[in-house]
């Protein structure tokens, strides 16, 4: 990549980085196929739990982006994984010894209709409450998240790049991953959050379309 030396992959977020509200971000398909056309690879990684990748992928493909369904990674994909190689295959709701596991734990989301609602984190947090459990996150900022995308994409970490409208979920967690992070002020963070977070990214773009620039 010519923005900084050494990177070779990109993991792409999904809502407000490419999509918005299911709609393009102006420049982003164009920006995925100039990567393809150098011969880049990348994954597109989100925390949706309300559809199947296949799904997300076709919502991509509406919208200008060539995609395939394999390179969208979603949480369900890791906690499937989990739990076949736990050899814990039944589920025991709220029982005891019963593990926990979270998609992830986002607080609130735009779902574009009624506005700003809740996440699945806030019934995370009621699920560990009752059950007096921790949950597993599998989703980001978790660190097995990005190792599977680092495994799927075939590349060390210090070689990827994470661009991502969330500095706490991409940029914080792709970091604490050993990968470069690039955070995109087209979603949920605003400038001034980037002034006043602890949290540090190499890069910080209006777009994915000004990222390539």
């Amino acid at each position: 990549m010519t923005w900084v030396p050494g990177v070779r992959g990109v993991l792409f977020d999904v809502d407000g980085t490419l999509l918005e509200n299911d709609r393009p971000i102006p420049g982003a398909p164009a920006a995925l196929d100039r990567l393809r056309a150098r011969g880049i690879p990348f994954r597109l990684t989100t925390n949706t739990s309300r559809r199947p990748r296949s799904a997300i992928a076709s919502v991509l493909r509406r919208g200008g982006f060539s995609v395939e369904d394999r390179e969208v990674l979603a949480p369900c994909v890791l906690a499937r994984r989990h739990i076949l190689e736990s050899s814990r295959t039944r589920a025991g709701f709220l029982l005891p010894g019963a593990a926990l596991l979270a998609l992830h734990k986002n607080r609130v989301w735009d779902n574009g209709v009624d506005g700003i609602v809740l996440d699945a984190g806030p019934f995370v947090a009621a699920l560990e409450y009752a059950a007096e459990v921790t949950a597993e996150l599998v989703g980001k900022p978790a660190r097995p998240f990005f190792d599977l995308a680092l495994a799927d994409i075939g590349l060390p970490a210090a070689e990827v790049m994470v661009v991502g409208d969330d500095l706490e979920a991409d940029c914080g967690g792709g970091a604490a991953a050993g990968c470069r992070t690039a955070l995109v002020l087209s979603g949920r963070t605003r400038r001034e959050d980037v002034e006043i977070s602890l949290l540090r990214t190499d890069l910080v773009r209006e777009s994915v379309a000004s990222l390539l620039e």
